[in-house]
């Protein structure tokens, strides 16, 4: 199937009480192109907002209404082992982001902060958290359950073993979930600049093992290169 390379922007849950600072920052971000901003103000709100979206960055205040900046991460990080969670606070307390680094947090900005230094930690986060995805113990899609030490897909009590071209290709594509991955950059990670391989016929093997899928589905971008896209609250990291 052919289909058109879709826009995807990351979603940020941003739990902030000081409007002033959040009117500054969040047009910034959005302007980027790369980020759609869910801002709320209370951890409480934060908590459901989470649950019930899919929520790609969290960035957090400690001191909030309700259920506070630190409890809120310790939640979310439960939740979810992988996704990025910064503390952007004005809490110049050693103890403080000790504790947000304790229960979680891949970093703690203190304010204020310049713009350009923020997107740039921003960014930071977003790499970091694909690197984690290999140190996940299952991947679930959903339903289909890549586990990672025996290199296999399960899904309604079938297993499907895989190859290294395979297994190397699923995870390139889970590290860049509903992203157009190149054929260059595929052929270069699956097989090397020195090795010869068919693309073609990873892919295939690939579909192959989703095909009863309907919401897991492998896409050719015509002259580009592959997507696979799921829908992101249908993705379990463990």
């Amino acid at each position: 199937m052919n289909i058109t390379t879709p826009k995807h922007k990351l979603t940020i849950l941003w739990v902030e009480d000081d409007v002033i600072f959040s009117d500054g920052f969040k047009p910034f971000l959005e302007a980027t192109g790369k980020y759609e901003v869910i801002l709320v103000t209370s951890g409480r709100e934060a908590w459901e907002v989470f649950k019930e979206n899919c929520i790609d960055i969290c960035l957090l205040d400690v001191h909030i209404p309700g259920l506070n900046g630190l409890e809120l991460g310790r939640k979310i990080r439960a939740k979810n082992p992988i996704i990025p969670i910064m503390y952007i606070s004005a809490d110049r307390n050693k103890d403080t982001e000790l504790k947000g680094y304790e229960g979680g947090a891949d970093d703690y900005c203190q304010k204020p902060i310049a713009m350009d230094v923020f997107l740039y930690r921003m960014e930071v986060l977003v790499r970091r958290a694909k690197s984690q995805i290999d140190l996940c113990k299952e991947i679930d899609l959903d339903g289909y359950k890549y586990t990672t030490k025996d290199a296999s897909i399960k899904c309604n009590g079938k297993v499907f073993r895989m190859g290294a071209n395979e297994i190397t290709a699923l995870t390139l594509f889970i590290k860049n979930l509903n992203e157009t991955v190149s054929i260059e950059e595929l052929k270069e990670v699956v097989f090397g600049f020195e090795k010869e391989g068919s693309l073609t016929a990873t892919i295939k093997k690939l579909r192959d093992h989703f095909k009863g899928s309907e919401t897991v589905k492998l896409h050719t971008i015509r002259g580009i290169g592959y997507l696979l896209e799921v829908p992101r609250k249908l993705v379990r990291y463990k």
